[in-house]
């Protein structure tokens, strides 16, 4: 079980690599490939999103507890097989967009669905903050490091080399799993109305499917797209693109660690929120003034908001399912909290595009938006503090 526990860890943040460059320069990519097209590439990350919901579903009715492990690997390989796609069809993606979005929102389903309930099950003695603080530290540190090598990469040779680091990578990932642990894995075919009949307490379920949608709205997706374009539209280098989010991510890294320092259960309102608060206000004139170095202060913020609610909002979203259900619907339970996640970032995208489209001048002001959603996350996440018997 704790070999498991350090191998999946290494795993998540070898991945990690991988979900950078995702989350940064494939939509850039995916940019200049449409000749600046925003309201493509929002599309691309909406139908991900949205296919999402319809994969997990399916995937989830489809695990059970002999064959977890085995479908965790098979995702690695699925995600190897879209790398290879990049790499075959380089600028040609354009012309099946829409569709790999979809193969790519498959890969990405298979691993959590599996990765999530691989985590459950090595944490039973209920050390999530402790695998999360540790996993938080980890990505930021390959937060720090691989965008800016990815973005010299690129800027220096070509996306095609940046293309056949993430295939050796990914490989290296696929083989590495295969010395997991071939342990049964404590899973049940999802039961959803079985499921929702269960819940012991509707209070605690309810926030933590309200701090688990603001986590997809402005955590991840819709504010990384956005800020990424914005950036690029007006330096046009990857390079810098790269060295700015790294910045932002040694600032989330010691921040990391101060939260696993020093925020805990009895502090976190008096610290949290009020930071969340900051952030707030000063995204008002950065949003008003607008110019590319205040769009980079505003990246600090997001992660800053980010780190500050994720390590204590994650953990507790494993340590209270056994007060919200039961433990034989652990599988179901995965699968709403990610229902809820991915609504908030169907939400979080439909947001930007409607804008983009129609008032696209206005787009600067969803950053206050997005920064509103900080404030409701940390208070929803202290309001659960009360029932945690760990952090």
């Amino acid at each position: 079980m704790k070999q498991n526990w350090v191998k999946l860890v290494i795993l998540n943040n070898l991945k990690d690599i991988i979900r950078v460059f995702g989350n940064i320069f494939l939509s850039i990519y995916f940019f200049n490939a449409t000749e600046g097209n925003l309201a493509e590439v929002l599309k691309y990350w909406l139908i991900y999103s949205s296919s999402n919901l319809i994969y997990r579903y399916a995937i989830c009715k489809f695990l059970n507890t002999n064959n977890v492990i085995k479908l965790y690997r098979l995702s690695l390989l699925v995600n190897l097989i879209t790398v290879s796609i990049l790499l075959v069809l380089r600028e040609n993606i354009v012309n099946y967009i829409y569709v790999f979005a979809l193969l790519q929102s498959f890969a990405i389903s298979l691993y959590y669905a599996t990765y999530e309930n691989i985590t459950c099950n090595i944490n039973k003695n209920n050390n999530y903050k402790k695998y999360f603080s540790i996993d938080s530290l980890l990505a930021n540190l390959i937060s720090i490091i691989a965008p800016l090598c990815l973005g010299i990469l690129i800027e220096t040779y070509s996306y095609i080399v940046a293309f056949v680091v993430l295939f050796i990578i990914t490989i290296i990932c696929f083989i590495y799993s295969l010395f997991l642990n071939n342990e049964k894995v404590e899973c049940e075919k999802i039961q959803v109305l079985e499921y929702f009949k269960s819940i012991k307490n509707k209070e605690i379920f309810t926030k933590t499917l309200i701090q688990n949608f603001f986590d997809g709205f402005n955590t991840w997706g819709p504010v990384g797209v956005l800020t990424t374009v914005v950036i690029y539209s007006q330096i046009s280098n990857e390079g810098i693109v790269g060295g700015i989010n790294s910045i932002s991510n040694i600032i989330g890294a010691l921040f990391s660690i101060l939260c696993i320092k020093i925020i805990n259960k009895k502090n976190f309102g008096k610290l949290v929120i009020p930071t969340t608060i900051i952030i707030f206000l000063l995204t008002i004139p950065i949003s008003i003034k607008f110019s590319v170095i205040l769009v980079c202060v505003y990246i600090i913020l997001n992660q800053i908001g980010v780190i500050i609610t994720d390590i204590n909002g994650n953990s507790l979203t494993y340590e209270l399912r056994n007060e919200i259900t039961e433990e034989k619907y652990q599988n179901v339970y995965l699968w709403n909290i990610q229902v809820a996640f991915d609504i908030g970032r169907i939400v979080g995208y439909s947001l930007v595009l409607i804008i983009s489209i129609y008032w696209y001048s206005y787009l600067k002001y969803l950053f206050i938006i997005f920064s509103l959603g900080f404030i409701i996350r940390s208070v929803v996440i202290n309001n659960l503090m009360k029932f945690s018997k760990i952090i």
